[in-house]
């Protein structure tokens, strides 16, 4: 419907980790904008405040502006919004009591209430009136004057009301403000100054037993209602009469429409006093409000924006992902993304190709029953393994081809949960280079098989864990050289739910004859066969240098002679100390040999042999709305990383860049001005290249080594001064292709 206007790239931030020449720039967020927390429909525009930021859409143009904490806002998880026609201001309010506010194309964040110090500092409403805004949360009311960005007044007291009373929602009416709280409403004067509490007149309900916890209100011409989710009330200017109810707290809201008014439920619409529908909607709703102009009724629902056209329903779908639930990201060989979502959140398969979403679940695709993707491949001919928990494995075919293929336990040898059923909880799926299809077949009890294999002519093998059929509580795979595939075993803590036990990492080398199992490698190392510090590890990876890298809920393993299983021997398991008592999720290996480690409280890189953290990222020095991570995936060729949360998706640019076959130097910016820029980049480089920047008389002015497509050099000399203004020549060579190449550049110092 509408065409999308994207606003998701900016250079928000840098960071420079000079010891290893790793830059962080470009960051981009992903995030979920179809739970519409908050909406306001002024003219043909509808401002919306969703949990992965906010975005304005235009009715008559069909054009979406999406703004995240990356693109202007403070915060991604917006609570409330609304456009203030005469400033042409929209103000955003957020759960921690910070607010932005919107004019000419920047935002500006107001951190008065969240630097107050309130117990709850919730922001629950705006009502901006005249110069003034009036805020309600958790902290009572505050008066805002958004023309000189000042805190005029707060109200942390209504009346004999105690002191924490929450406020819900704001009118003004008969110059009086009115607030909907937790002890029922509250009214006062325009004309006094509303921080006296004494100027404060409350009204509960008339009946002791009535529930004075009063969620919304609205006026009717002259008419006061009010509701506390089981009844609407209306005041008879002395107390609030109860004049509808239902015997469930079914009622979320009000509003009023040419002298009627209206309430709304989980998922539809209804006038009072008749309790008539007006509007029926599948998904849960969060806010409405009817156009002024016509019969139009706008919702915001956690699926997205509605517009209820008498018997039609329209929606507005923002260019976003479908769910900010992030359990595995994968990145292919053309640079698409495909997630899954995960066992928590459960909306199935998420990809993102050619700069839009697109998504695999129940209601896009018949065939595709299990909504609860915990694990997303791909196969060497495009095909996307989309593994679940409980129903199998999911096939879905490149190209326009949309016909999903389901492999589960009716047309497989693959095994339910407890030994038997269709319960299939399926984990890692590879290819080998004979082109069979590995599955991993996860199982909390009875026996079954490790691994289901597909070979190309369709059929069928099963290998099981030698160690125990019973013990395959397995789920994520790496293959280090010899061809054996290393499974980590992951029990309750982010991709599975339950009561499981983690029984530690298994291995198992087929020989590549899948048939003739008597000279087959396997085994399994737990905490008390060797030194591996948890059974319970939920990342694998083989780095640039055949050593495995293990992570846990208690931190990082690297096993640095893992083919000795091919000798019966025992590899030596060696603890990271840096990297201790951390509940680690996710570890992928970068061009320059870095490691970077996703977990609960950070992302985190460490050098090639895990010596030296070369860094901490985190929401205080990045846009991260959390330092909760749940999945990371890197893109070799363009440097690419991508941090998946449980609050949506980020990526980041690094210079930790796949190296091309042969030289096709690039520098940039020309000329070199040290005044204006800090860094010049240089592309194009090959695998193991040694630079050397020297002037044209053939001093040497700097040498750099570099195992990256790119680099960068701060214009500075071997003894860290300043390379003078003139002309310089680049030359690379590479140590392992032994190829070369030489360009001409300029410095100049305006």
């Amino acid at each position: 419907m509408f065409k999308i206007l994207t606003l998701l790239i900016v250079s928000l931030c840098t960071i420079n980790l000079f010891s290893q020449e790793i830059q962080l720039t470009n960051w981009e967020a992903y995030t979920s904008m179809y739970n519409v927390n908050s909406l306001n429909q002024d003219g043909n525009k509808i401002y919306a405040a969703t949990s992965g930021g906010v975005y304005f859409a235009d009715l008559s143009t069909d054009e979406i502006k999406q703004f995240t904490n990356v693109t202007g806002l403070s915060r991604i998880d917006a609570k409330y919004i609304i456009h203030q026609k005469e400033s042409d201001k929209v103000f955003v309010g957020y759960n921690d009591g910070v607010f932005d506010i919107y004019k000419n194309g920047e935002w500006n964040a107001i951190y008065d209430i969240y630097n107050a110090g309130f117990v709850k500092a919730n922001i629950n409403s705006i009502l901006p009136y005249g110069d003034k805004l009036y805020i309600a949360g958790g902290f009572g009311l505050v008066v805002f004057d958004h023309k000189d960005n000042v805190t005029i007044e707060d109200v942390k007291r209504f009346g004999d009301m105690n002191v924490g009373t929450e406020a819900r929602t704001i009118k003004i009416h008969d110059n009086k403000i009115w607030v909907a709280t937790s002890s029922g409403v509250v009214y006062a004067d325009l004309d006094n100054s509303i921080a006296n509490r004494e100027d404060w007149k409350s009204i509960i309900p008339a009946e002791t037993f009535q529930n004075s916890d009063i969620l919304d209100i609205e006026w009717v011409n002259d008419s006061l209602y009010a509701t506390s989710g089981d009844h609407i009330y209306s005041w008879n200017g002395e107390n609030l009469q109860s004049v509808f109810e239902y015997s469930t707290k079914d009622i979320f809201g009000l509003d009023s429409k040419n002298g009627k008014l209206y309430f709304y439920r989980e998922r539809d619409i209804r006038d009072y006093p008749n309790d008539v529908r007006l509007a029926n909607v599948v998904d849960p709703i969060n806010d409405i409000q009817f156009d002024e102009n016509s019969d139009d009724v706008y919702l915001g629902t956690k699926s997205g924006l509605k517009i209820a056209k008498q018997d039609t329903i329209l929606t507005i779908e923002p260019n976003s992902p479908l769910s900010n639930g992030i359990a595995y990201i994968h990145v292919t060989k053309d640079g698409s993304l495909w997630i899954g979502t995960g066992n928590f959140t459960g909306n199935g398969v998420m990809s993102f190709r050619n700069g839009l979403w697109d998504y695999y679940n129940r209601s896009t695709n018949p065939e595709f029953e299990a909504n609860s993707v915990v694990n997303v491949n791909e196969l060497k001919n495009g095909t996307i393994t989309a593994s679940t928990y409980g129903g199998g494995l999911y096939l879905i075919p490149p190209g326009d081809d949309t016909t999903i293929e389901n492999i589960n336990a009716s047309n497989s040898p693959l095994i339910g949960t407890g030994g038997s059923g269709n319960f299939v909880i399926t984990g890692d799926v590879f290819e080998d280079d004979l082109g069979n299809m590995w599955i991993v077949n996860w199982g909390n009890s009875g026996t079954g098989p490790l691994f289901v294999i597909r070979t190309p002519s369709g059929s069928y093998e099963t290998l099981f864990n030698c160690a125990g059929s019973s013990r395959r509580v397995l789920y994520k795979t790496a293959i280090d050289f010899n061809g054996t595939k290393w499974v980590s075993s992951a029990g309750t803590d982010v991709t599975f739910s339950g009561t499981e036990v983690a029984v530690g990492l298994a291995y198992y080398n087929e020989m590549r004859t899948l048939s003739d199992k008597s000279d087959d490698i396997c085994g399994m190392f737990t905490t008390n066969n060797s030194d591996i510090n948890s059974n319970n590890s939920q990342a694998l990876a083989f780095d640039k240098q055949g050593t495995l890298w293990i992570g846990s809920i208690s931190g990082v393993n690297r096993v640095i002679n893992p083919t000795a299983v091919m000798n019966n021997g025992t590899p030596i398991f060696v603890n990271i100390r840096s990297l201790a008592n951390l509940n680690v999720r996710e570890i992928v290996i970068d061009a320059l040999d870095n490691k970077w480690i996703a977990t609960a409280s950070g992302l985190i890189v460490v050098d090639p042999d895990g010596e030296n953290v070369l860094h901490t990222i985190t929401m205080d020095n990045s846009p991260l709305p959390t330092n909760n991570l749940m999945a990371l995936a890197y893109d070799e060729n363009s440097g690419k990383m991508y941090i998946g949360t449980d609050k949506g998706l980020y990526s980041v640019q690094t210079n930790a860049v796949k190296p091309i076959a042969e030289y096709n130097l690039k520098v940039y910016p020309q000329p070199f001005d040290t005044k204006k820029n800090r860094l010049m980049t240089i592309e194009g480089l090959t695998e193991n290249s040694d630079l050397r920047i020297v002037t044209v008389n053939g001093e040497l002015v700097r040498s750099l080594k570099v195992n990256s497509r790119k680099t960068t050099w701060d214009g500075k000399n071997e003894r860290g001064e300043d390379a003078s203004p003139g002309v310089y020549l680049l030359y690379a060579v590479s140590s392992t292709t032994e190829s070369t190449q030489v360009v001409k550049f300029a410095i100049v110092n305006k």
